[in-house]
């Protein structure tokens, strides 16, 4: 049987967290106006709900931003894996009104 040690996961969080920096362009990301969503109508989305989502991928975004602009990859590709965790979500449940 395989298990996955401390060291493995923390290479492998590396990895991930540098993929998706390079993959999301964290520098160029966009704001979600949280007042311009709404539910989609699907079960435990409702509009306080999506509102929260669309604030918490501003915020992942700007952590993203502010360790990106110290130097701190790891930070900034964590913070962008999350936001783009959550913009999948907000995506899949939510409707965003342009």
């Amino acid at each position: 049987m395989f298990t996955i040690t401390n060291k493995l996961r923390t290479i492998i969080a590396v990895g991930v967290a540098s993929a998706t920096l390079g993959a999301s362009g964290v520098a160029s990301a966009q704001t979600i106006d949280p007042n311009k969503v709404d539910s989609a109508g699907i079960a435990g989305f409702d509009r306080q709900r999506c509102e929260d989502v669309a604030n918490a991928i501003n915020l992942s975004q700007n952590e993203a931003a502010e360790a990106d602009a110290s130097g701190n990859e790891m930070a900034a590709g964590m913070a962008g894996l999350i936001g783009d965790q959550l913009q999948t979500t907000l995506e899949n449940n939510c409707v965003v009104i342009d």
